[in-house]
This record gives C-alpha cells, structure tokens and sequence, in this order.
C-alpha cells in the first residue's frame, strides 16, 4: 500500500501525529517506531530524509533503539545511509540512547557501525554515563570492553561514570565500575564522591557497599563486599 501511495506521489516528507509519544513524526520515523524495516529502502528511495525532521525531538535512528525488537529496523536504516552520529534534542546519539536504555543488540550493531564511543551529549554527557543508570551491568560491560572506551570519562560537572551508578541506585553496575578500575574516591566540581552521591540520594546498599571498600580505594583485586 505504501508503495502504491509513493508512486502515486505522496510525500514522503509528510508527518503525521503519534499519540504514544504525542509528537508529529515524519512517515521514516513511523515506520520506525511500528518495527517495518522493508520500508526504509522505500521511503529513502522515495526522497524521506534517512535523518528525518530537524523539528522532532528524535531521529529515526534513536527511535530504532527504543526496543530490543528493532534492532533490524536499525540495520535497514544503517544500510540507508542513515549518520550514526546524528543528535536528538538532548544531543545523544543512538549509541547514549541504546546505552541509556538498556538495549545490547542495538548498541553492538552501533558500536559495529563505528559510533563514536565517548560522543558528548548536553552537559558532555557520553554513553558509558547512560549506560552506567540503566541498571544493566551488560550494556556497561559491552561498552568497557571496546578499547577506545574512555572509562574515566566526566562530564561537565566532573562526574564519572560511577557517580551517575551510584545517585540513581545502581548497586550491580557500581560494584562493576568499580571492579573495572574506576576510582570511588573520584570528586565532582563540588568536592563530591560516588560515596556522597549515593548517601544524598538515600541509596542505603550503594552507600553501605562503598563504604566497606578497604579505604574507599579500586576495589578490582579485592573481594566484593555482600549485601546483607
């Protein structure tokens, strides 16, 4: 039907309301968002910009990552040339959005595709300081293991990656960036450790396993201290 529509010369710059998300969407990102990758090559070949609009908060590229299941929606979109690079309106790329969510295959299908690894977002933000408050020590693992990943990375408030683990409660991915040679004792602009970050927070597990880290020192060749 699409097909037909297109060479009956219907834009395929058109957009259209999406209730979910409560935002117009270009025809590219709607097709995105409902999983049907066979029409990608269509509406690129159609004259849909493969970055979609400007306008919308995010690009189709973003959207592909929203779910584990589109992960080859994102393919077909790589495959039309869409910019790994491209920014939504926090200035994430699909690989801060696949690591803030979460999402393992899409983030191997980016970090394949040669996206930039410690991109900065708004506030310098990167992707490892996403993956860090998904809770899911497998995106962070994923990340750590590339060698161009810049694991001792701030952002502009000079918060590491294990600051962000630990204001949002991340006891398993903190315990890991810990283990991988990020260090506790680590300040922000205001003086603040991870150890501060999880006390003001009231992360009671996070602030009681920091606090049993032999002198707060990397925990890498020490045994994990166990919740009780």
């Amino acid at each position: 039907m699409v097909s037909v529509a297109l060479a009956l010369g219907a834009d395929p710059c058109t957009t259209d309301w999406v209730e979910d998300i409560r935002e117009s969407y270009c025809l590219l990102s709607i097709a995105t968002i409902n999983g049907n990758a066979y029409l990608v090559p269509l509406l690129v070949a159609a004259g849909a910009p493969v970055d979609g609009l400007e306008t919308t908060l995010h690009r189709p590229i973003h959207l592909s990552t929203i779910s584990r299941r589109r992960e080859h929606v994102l393919r077909a979109l790589l495959a039309a040339g869409a910019n790994v690079e491209a920014k939504n309106f926090q200035g994430w790329t699909a690989l801060h959005m696949a690591a803030h969510l979460g999402n393992e295959p899409c983030l191997e299908t980016l970090l394949d595709a040669n996206a930039d690894i410690n991109s900065k977002g708004r506030y310098e933000v990167q992707p490892l300081h996403r993956a860090a408050v998904s809770n899911n020590i497998g995106v962070v693992k994923q990340l750590l293991r590339r060698e161009l990943c810049d694991r001792h990375a701030v952002d502009d408030s000079l918060s590491t990656a294990l600051h962000h683990a630990a204001l949002n409660g991340c006891l398993g991915v903190t315990q890991h960036l810990v283990e991988a040679g990020l260090d506790p004792n680590a300040k922000d602009k205001l003086g603040q450790t991870p150890l501060d970050f999880a006390k003001l927070a009231g992360h009671e597990p996070v602030e009681w396993w920091l606090r049993k880290l032999p002198g707060h020192g990397p925990a890498a060749e020490k045994r994990t201290p166990e919740l009780m």
